[in-house]
């Protein structure tokens, strides 16, 4: 029985081993235990056993054996699955069948070689794992990349915004200066309305007084050859007076002397008058 648990324990461990090497060393080749090797140990059993001990290794499934996909898996645990199940054999009766050992030789050889595909798929998932850890990794370091641009991208949005909130205020201001100059362009469009009415009032009356000024022209330029006709006809009557001056002032002239000569007359006669 001791001797039948050994053998049963060095295949458990044997293949414990090879898992702890997939893990370690991937794609190393460690032996396994062949066929007649676990013929040899199933030889010894007694008959009456091999159906229990066929009924152990077909309701516990070597996926539920531990061999976790952490990195740090350590053959301690799985030997001690090893060593409760080798309990639960060893409570076992023993058979010496051999058509029964045959067929349970068979079992644990396709145990075995399931232990295999669940070591590849093990491999698999470890050899995922690292890609996800690489992956993991490179979106950190994309991660800290992109937290560096939100915060440089957040210092830029604050500045922008500063410079937004400036403009508004300038804005504010401009607008508000806009006003005032919007109400003194009201002002000066109100007095140039008033100065355009007065320019029109101004034009009226230089109209007026250009027509009054035009009249007086008229009026003044009729004078003036009126004065000139009278200026012509007065010039051509003083030359007749002047003529008929001259005239009478010869008549004078000689009426004067005659009345000299009559007067000297007068005056002889007076003489001898008085002599008389």
């Amino acid at each position: 029985m001791k001797v039948i648990v050994k053998i049963l324990l060095l295949v458990l461990f044997v293949l414990g081993l090879r898992v702890v090497a997939e893990e370690h060393h991937e794609g190393d080749d460690v032996p396994l235990v062949g066929d007649e090797d676990v013929r040899d140990w199933v030889e010894a059993l007694r008959p009456h056993q091999v159906e229990e001990v066929e009924a152990k290794l077909t309701q516990h499934d070597f996926e539920d054996w531990p061999h976790s996909t952490t990195e740090n898996h350590h053959p301690s645990s799985t030997t001690k699955d090893i060593e409760a199940k080798l309990a639960e054999i060893e409570a076992a009766e023993l058979v010496s069948t051999k058509e029964e050992k045959n067929r349970l030789a068979t079992l644990v050889h396709e145990q075995q070689h399931h232990i295999l595909e669940q070591q590849h798929h093990f491999q698999e998932q470890q050899h995922h794992l690292q890609e996800q850890e690489h992956h993991l990794q490179e979106q950190s370091s994309e991660k800290k990349m992109l937290e560096d641009n939100v915060h440089s991208c957040q210092e830029q949005h604050n500045a922008i915004q500063h410079q937004y909130n400036t403009l508004i205020h300038d804005h504010n201001e401009v607008k508000e200066k806009l006003n005032e100059l919007q109400i003194e362009t009201n002002d000066l469009a109100h007095q140039y309305n008033e100065l355009v009415d007065q320019h029109s009032g101004v034009v009226g009356k230089y109209s007026t007084l250009e027509n009054e000024h035009n009249d007086l022209q008229n009026m003044h330029n009729q004078l003036k050859v009126e004065a000139d006709e009278s200026v012509s006809h007065l010039s051509l009557e003083k030359d007749l007076l002047l003529e008929k001056y001259n005239h009478l002032n010869e008549k004078y002239s000689e009426v004067n002397s005659l009345f000299n000569t009559l007067e000297d007359e007068h005056n002889a006669l007076h003489d001898k008058h008085n002599e008389l």
